[in-house]
């Protein structure tokens, strides 16, 4: 290169639409960890692959296994101490 040269450089921007779905207590019912595994189990059949999922779940202890079969949410605790034991 030589003093006065240009570079020209671009850049491609791809977006693509991903769905978001949001539940909280009032949305379904989440108050035992059966409930929690029937809304887990239900959104594993009904939502798409790649969709964002966020659950907000209750002030509750939750006592058992909760199984996440292929299925990716994020889970935010209640500020008032949401437990899994």
């Amino acid at each position: 290169m030589k003093n006065g040269d240009t570079i020209r450089v671009r850049q491609a921007h791809h977006f693509r639409s991903i769905k978001t779905y949001t539940y909280t207590p009032e949305d379904a019912p989440m108050d035992t960890l059966e409930e929690l595994q029937a809304l887990l189990e239900e959104i594993g059949r009904t939502a798409e692959s790649d969709a964002e999922i966020n659950i907000h779940l209750p002030p509750v202890a939750y006592e058992g296994e909760l199984v996440l079969n292929r299925l990716a949410v994020n889970l935010y605790g209640s500020l008032d101490r949401t437990v899994f034991q």
